[in-house]
C-alpha cells in the first residue's frame, strides 16, 4: 500500500540512486520501448512481403541497365588507351629515326674531320722530318775541316733557319759529294766518304784488306782509292784514277771475295750446311741399305726357284759376286758395313724367305678373289718332316700359269664328306668365295 506521500516520492526519484542503479520509472519505460520496437518490426514485415517482388524486380532492371553503361564506358576508355598508346609508339618511332640519322651523320662528319686532321698531321711531320733531314745535312757539310780549324760549330746549339753563306771547303765537299753520283753509275762500288773527305771502294773496304798504320798510304794492299783521294787536291782526272782501281789487283780480290761471298749465302750457316750434308749423307745410306736387301731378296727367290739348299749357297753365291765380279750393291754394301750387318746368316735367310712367300701369296689370295670361277685340285702329299699333309691347289690364269699352290693343311677326318669341310674351311680362311668353285679334284 503506497504511502501518502508516495507520489512526491515518485516525482522526487533521480535517474539513478546512491548505488548508481537504474531506478524503477526508467526500467519500466525501457521494457515498454522494447515492446513497442518489436511491434513496428512485425508491421514492417508485412509489408516487406508484399513489395519485395516490385523491388526484386526494379532491382534487376536497374542492375543490368549499369552493366551495360559500364561496359560501354569501358570500351570507350579501352578504344582511347589504345588511340593514345599506338599516338606514342608512333611519336617514339619518329625520334628514335631523327635520333639514329642525326647520330650517323655526327659520326661521318667526326671521321671526315679526323682524316683530315690526320693528313694535316702526317704532312706537317714530313715537312719536319724533311726540314731536319736537310738541316743535319747542312751541318754536317759545314762541319770544321783540318784546313780551316777555325771555323767551328755548334752542335749543342738550335739550328737557325737562316744559315749563314758555306765556306769554300764546304762548297768543294758538296761538290765532291754531287760528282760521286755522276761517277757512281759507272763505277757501282764508289762512294764519297764525309768523315774521310774522299772517295772510297767499298768492295775494298769490305772484302779486301784493311788499312792499318802499317801500311803506307801508296802501298797495293790499300783497300781504298789512293786511301780517300780528294780529287781538288789529288791534281789527276777522276776517271783516270777509278779505272786504275777498278784494274788493280787488290780490286779484283776483293770482287772475287764478294762474288763467292754472294754465291753461298744462300746455303745459310755453316751449322745448318753440316746439318743438310748430314741428312744427305743418312738419305744416301738408305737408299743403298734398300738397294742391297732388293737385290738380296731378288738372288733368294732365284735359288728358291732354282730348288738350291737356300740356307748353305746364299751367303757363297753373294760374296762370290761382290769380291769376284764387283757386282753392286753387293760389293759397295759388304765393303763399307759391319761384320755382323750383312743379312747373310741364316736368321736372316728365313725372314727373307718368309716375307717372300708372304708376298707371293698375297699376289695369288688376290688374283684368286677377283675371278669369276675356279677349279680346286688336292691331293695327299709330305711336307720337310716326312708328314702327310693335305696340299690345295687353284687352276686360273696368273702371270703365264694356270695351276698355283694355294697351301697345305692338316686333315684329320680323310672321308669325303671331311675332305669337302677341310677345303671349304681352307677357302673361308683366305677370303675365297666357295660359289666361285666350278670343279673340285682329288
Amino acid at each position: 500500500m503506497a504511502s501518502h506521500n508516495s507520489k512526491y516520492y515518485n516525482k522526487k526519484l533521480r535517474k539513478r540512486d546512491g548505488d548508481g542503479n537504474l531506478k524503477i520509472t526508467d526500467i519500466f519505460r525501457k521494457a515498454a520501448a522494447v515492446q513497442t520496437e518489436k511491434t513496428s518490426i512485425s508491421n514492417d514485415n508485412n509489408n516487406d512481403d508484399d513489395t519485395v517482388c516490385s523491388t526484386s524486380t526494379n532491382s534487376l532492371s536497374n542492375s543490368s541497365n549499369k552493366d551495360l553503361e559500364l561496359a560501354q564506358n569501358t570500351e570507350t576508355v579501352i578504344a582511347e588507351i589504345a588511340q593514345y598508346t599506338e599516338t606514342i609508339i608512333d611519336k617514339t618511332v619518329q625520334n628514335t629515326e631523327t635520333i639514329i640519322a642525326e647520330s650517323a651523320q655526327n659520326t661521318e662528319t667526326i671521321i671526315v674531320e679526323t682524316a683530315q686532321n690526320t693528313e694535316t698531321v702526317i704532312t706537317e711531320i714530313a715537312q719536319n722530318t724533311e726540314t731536319a733531314q736537310n738541316t743535319e745535312t747542312i751541318i754536317r757539310l759545314r762541319a770544321p775541316s783540318a784546313k780551316n780549324d777555325s771555323h767551328t760549330t755548334d752542335y749543342n746549339s738550335t739550328p737557325n733557319t737562316s744559315l749563314p753563306i758555306m765556306q769554300d771547303s764546304d762548297e768543294k765537299e758538296v761538290r765532291l759529294f754531287e760528282l760521286s753520283k755522276k761517277y757512281s753509275m759507272t763505277y757501282p762500288w764508289l762512294y764519297y766518304n764525309f768523315s774521310k773527305g774522299g772517295y772510297l771502294c767499298k768492295i775494298c773496304e769490305t772484302f779486301g784488306v784493311k788499312y792499318s798504320s802499317a801500311v803506307s798510304n801508296n802501298s797495293n794492299e790499300t783497300p781504298f782509292v789512293d786511301l780517300a783521294v780528294n780529287w781538288a787536291s789529288g791534281g789527276g782526272h777522276p776517271k783516270r784514277k777509278l779505272d786504275k782501281h777498278g784494274n788493280s789487283n787488290r780490286h779484283k780480290s776483293a770482287l772475287d771475295k764478294q762474288l763467292g761471298y754472294m754465291s753461298t749465302k744462300h746455303k745459310g750457316t755453316v751449322l745448318q750446311q753440316i746439318k743438310s750434308g748430314a741428312s744427305k749423307t743418312l738419305e744416301q745410306k738408305t737408299l743403298r741399305n734398300r738397294d742391297y736387301i732388293k737385290k738380296l731378296g731378288k738372288t733368294l727367290y732365284f735359288i728358291v726357284r732354282k730348288k738350291w739348299a737356300h740356307t748353305d749357297n746364299l751367303e757363297d753365291l753373294v760374296r762370290f759376286l761382290a769380291e769376284e765380279l764387283s757386282v753392286n750393291p753387293f760389293k759397295e754394301y759388304l765393303d763399307t758395313c759391319s761384320a755382323d750387318a750383312t743379312y747373310l746368316s741364316a736368321g736372316s735367310v728365313d725372314q727373307l724367305l718368309t716375307c717372300i712367300s708372304n708376298k707371293l701369296e698375297i699376289d695369288i689370295l688376290e688374283t684368286a678373289r677377283n675371278q669369276t670361277c675356279i677349279a680346286i685340285l688336292a691331293d695327299e702329299t709330305c711336307d720337310e718332316g716326312n708328314l702327310e699333309q693335305f696340299a690345295i691347289f687353284g687352276k686360273f690364269p696368273y702371270q703365264g700359269s694356270t695351276e698355283h699352290f694355294l697351301g697345305i693343311v692338316n686333315v684329320e677326318n680323310i672321308t669325303a664328306e671331311g675332305l669337302m669341310g677341310t677345303i671349304s674351311e681352307f677357302l673361308l680362311a683366305k677370303g675365297i668365295d666357295i660359289e666361285k668353285v666350278m670343279c673340285c679334284c682329288f
